[in-house]
């Protein structure tokens, strides 16, 4: 009995510690989000998907982001970028993009 007692108050408090913690490390995630973005981007670099990046993360409010890219591409990667992102889309009209 008592040992569910401290398991169930646990449980309880858990999510409250861990809600207070988030408060105090979100201002650094614009930071954290432009890290990971930069990582992403820089792999597609070097497989040649994308000539060159820049990204940029900026806060809005609480946990509000606007985050921009600025992704250099030539004509040959933006058709294989387009290819892969609306694949259905671009089968009606694949005779122009060969």
């Amino acid at each position: 009995m008592v040992e569910e007692y401290i398991s169930k108050s646990l449980m309880e408090s858990v999510p409250r510690v861990l809600f207070r913690v988030i408060w105090v490390f979100e201002p650094f995630a614009p930071t954290a989000i432009t890290f990971y973005i930069n990582q992403r981007l820089r792999h597609y670099k070097e497989s040649s998907a994308i000539c060159n990046y820049k990204a940029h993360t900026k806060r809005l409010g609480k946990f509000r982001y606007r985050i921009s890219m600025d992704i250099d591409l030539t004509g040959k990667q933006a058709i294989r970028l387009a290819g892969n992102v609306f694949p259905n889309h671009l089968r009606q009209f694949r005779r122009w993009f060969s």
